[in-house]
């Protein structure tokens, strides 16, 4: 006996074509994915492209590099010349005062001539070649610098206070003070001070010497002239201390001191130098 056989039932699924290729004739386009459309659309960058990247970042760092140093080298000229400006206020307030009171007791009088020393005389000027008594010509650290000129100041304080005697004669505290060019521990030039003071029991005697003073840096020359009076009137210009006839008749001394920069800011590349000059009048002998 035949017993048909029971097919099992055909899963049939929606079968779909299978999608030509894009651009295919008589096929449907196929849609690419969303991940390789941009994948499509990225390019890369051509080597010229690259280059003129370069280019135009080196020269925008370039530009900015330039200005920042311009800045900086502009303010470290600012910097140096606000140093010789604040060292020559500095040298008119030391030197110009301690020349100022050059020969002025605490009486206005002269001291006794029977001590010896000649007080009276004020002040001395030393030439570029003359030797200064304080310190010699030499490169070591405090040496007197050849060619530039000194000065030797005498003078009184009222350090302690003391009476003034009935003879007219100043009782004082003095001291001496030479002022030079002179080598410093750097290399450089400095303005010096070497003072010596004297007790009014002893005035022949110096107590102590305060040695070599460093007192400005950077100062590279002085120079000195001598303003004399001549029987009362002044004289018609300014001379050299070796042509001075009478230190008792200076009245006024004309100083240049040449100060430089500490570091090479010129644009040479090298450091800045300037003279700067000014007038000082002995206050006890002006008219």
């Amino acid at each position: 006996m035949h017993t048909p056989t029971t097919r099992p039932p055909h899963n049939r699924r929606t079968s779909q074509a299978p999608v030509a290729a894009h651009g295919a004739p008589g096929r449907p386009a196929q849609r690419p994915r969303h991940g390789a459309t941009s994948v499509l659309r990225q390019r890369g960058l051509t080597l010229i492209e690259v280059l003129v990247a370069l280019l135009l970042g080196l020269l925008l760092i370039g530009a900015v590099g330039g200005l920042y140093l311009a800045n900086h080298q502009t303010f470290r000229q600012v910097e140096n010349m606000a140093r010789i400006n604040e060292n020559a206020r500095l040298a008119f307030e030391l030197l110009g005062r301690d020349l100022r009171e050059a020969g002025g007791m605490v009486c206005g009088g002269n001291l006794p001539t029977a001590w010896g020393i000649d007080w009276g005389q004020g002040l001395q000027g030393f030439n570029e070649n003359q030797a200064l008594p304080a310190r010699d010509f030499g490169n070591a650290t405090g040496d007197r610098r050849d060619g530039t000129d000194a000065v030797v100041v005498w003078s009184g304080t009222l350090n302690p206070a003391l009476d003034c005697p009935a003879t007219g004669g100043s009782w004082s505290e003095l001291h001496v003070s030479a002022w030079y060019i002179g080598f410093n521990s750097r290399g450089g030039f400095s303005l010096y001070r070497i003072r010596l003071d004297y007790s009014v029991a002893d005035p022949l005697n110096p107590r102590a010497s305060s040695g070599p003073e460093e007192m400005i840096e950077n100062v590279r020359n002085l120079q000195l002239v001598y303003l004399e009076s001549d029987g009362g009137a002044l004289g018609a210009s300014y001379v050299d201390a070796n042509r001075v006839n009478d230190w008792r008749r200076v009245q006024a001394v004309r100083l240049a001191l040449t100060y430089q920069s500490a570091e090479a800011v010129g644009t040479n590349a090298q450091p800045i130098t300037r003279p700067l000059p000014f007038v000082v009048g002995l206050r006890n002998r002006l008219p």
